[in-house]
């Protein structure tokens, strides 16, 4: 068997701690045979010569939407094309992703096998088949859903192999982001005939009902000076505008709130992580379960605690009280770094950093224009926020630990794990090189040589036993 041997890099191996300048990684059949801080000499081996480069595990990102052909967000609108999935795998492969969680909560298995096919990565889906967040659905849109999503339950996804519940609410569903560039545009667009974009429709949200979405936020004065600046004075008045914003975001706001506690009883039950929308609307309830879970609190996993809804200090405080009980602290990298669609700075994901609250990294999907994992990495290692090792702990091995079921033999560059390895430039980690994934080359100088899988890939075998409710996660950065 022709092996593939990376030699003269600097290995990350993924457990936060570990680096070696100049060693070699060996790779034989679809697993790791060997990491060594010398140069390995071996015969029948490809060779990658990675000298000013850093060796990473594949990234696995657990917050992810728009990559099956099923309901999208847990709004279940309609599914994107297959031709816009198949890009957006793409784009993922693309930035070092290896392994891959659809939050979008309503697929069904076929979909994700069929996503599976259109790409090399490792995909899977989380699962909100329960009757309240498909009532939160159905209240706000449920466009998408069809009779084979609707006849699933949450525990027969689990029991076909989802990996965790999530995303428990969304945007969609509790007023964030898909209210601001979908669902609040599309209502004005209705009644008015002009369009408006996401950052309008988000100040004009606040302005009715505040950054915790709540009825009394209401401030008419705001609405006024919002209608005028986006030119809508003369079509909408004030108090149609209320009504515009509210029947929006309000309708499935109370529904996915109760599906927060009917998802974390399951997750219970069945001894998997949740992941639930964390920001300013939910962050009482999310509190609310995490002080009455006891040992179960890590189930509980916090995503992206930097939401854009939370004043910096809010989500410090926020995310310590949490931290303390053990939940898991996911930060997002959105769309802060380079893109910018929403325009918002990354101070909150830098503050909890710095604070030593962060668990793990993932995405999210701000329209399609969120940062990659390893920009945001950059970034925070340019800081001096996070050692190289530190962060490349917070993609790969934190992840394995908090949702066990999503990758298991992966996240780590060490003896006998499947060889899902990236290559990345070593002065700006968002640079992909190389990604190979089961032992296969996939990316090569940055771009795509294999987006679909040639040869059946190792079974992800279930980790060793663990303690009901038990994760091996450490204390965080």
């Amino acid at each position: 068997m022709v092996g593939l041997l990376i030699k003269n890099g600097t290995i990350v191996t993924g457990d936060s701690k570990t680096l070696i300048a100049g060693g070699t990684v060996l790779i034989t059949g679809s697993r790791i045979e060997a990491v060594s801080r010398r140069s390995t000499r071996v015969t029948r081996v490809q060779e990658i010569d990675a000298q000013g480069k850093v060796v990473i595990p594949g990234i696995i990102n657990h917050h992810a939407h728009g990559i099956t052909c099923g309901p999208l967000f847990p709004s279940a609108a309609e599914p994107l094309s297959r031709d816009q999935v198949k890009k957006n795998l793409g784009a993922h492969l693309l930035q070092g992703t290896t392994t891959i969680l659809c939050v979008d909560g309503f697929t069904t298995k076929e979909e994700v096998e069929h996503a599976s096919k259109l790409t090399s990565m490792t995909v899977k889906a989380a699962t909100i088949h329960t009757p309240k967040n498909l009532a939160a659905a159905d209240a706000v849109d449920g466009a998408g859903l069809r009779n084979s999503n609707r006849k699933e339950t949450a525990k027969s996804r689990l029991a076909q192999g989802a990996p965790a519940l999530g995303e428990v609410g969304a945007g969609s569903t509790l007023g964030g982001g898909c209210q601001d560039y979908k669902y609040i545009p599309e209502a004005v667009k209705c009644e008015t005939g002009r369009e408006i974009d996401a950052r309008q429709a988000m100040e004009l949200k606040y302005a009715v009902l505040g950054r915790h979405i709540k009825r009394e936020g209401f401030n008419a004065d705001k609405v006024k000076k919002v209608l005028k600046d986006v030119g809508l004075s003369s079509l909408l008045t004030v108090n149609k505008a209320r009504e515009i914003v509210e029947e929006s975001v309000l309708p499935p706001f109370d529904l996915a709130l109760e599906g927060f506690e009917e998802a974390y009883g399951i997750a219970v039950q069945c001894n998997v992580p949740a992941i639930f929308h964390n920001a300013a609307a939910t962050k009482d309830k999310i509190l609310e379960i995490a002080q009455a879970a006891g040992q179960n609190t890590r189930l509980i996993i916090a995503a992206h605690s930097n939401h854009d809804t939370f004043s910096l200090e809010e989500a410090v405080k926020h995310a310590k009280r949490l931290k303390d009980l053990g939940v898991i602290i996911d930060i997002a990298s959105f769309d802060c770094f380079i893109n910018r669609f929403f325009g918002e700075p990354p101070d909150i994901f830098y503050a909890l950093l710095e604070a030593g609250l962060c668990d793990t990294v993932s995405t999210d999907y701000c329209a399609g224009h969120y940062d990659s994992i390893l920009t945001a990495l950059h970034f925070s290692i340019k800081k001096g926020l996070l050692s190289l090792s530190q962060a490349i702990g917070l993609v790969t091995r934190n992840v394995v630990d908090a949702i066990p079921r999503l990758a298991p033999n992966k996240g780590l560059l060490s003896e006998g794990k499947i060889a899902d390895v990236v290559i990345v430039d070593e002065e700006n980690l968002a640079k992909v090189e190389t990604v190979i994934i089961g032992g296969e080359v996939v990316v090569r100088a940055g771009e795509i040589v294999q987006m679909t899988k040639t040869k059946p890939r190792p079974q992800d075998k279930e980790p060793h036993e663990r303690a009901k409710g038990h994760h091996s996660l450490g204390k965080g950065i």
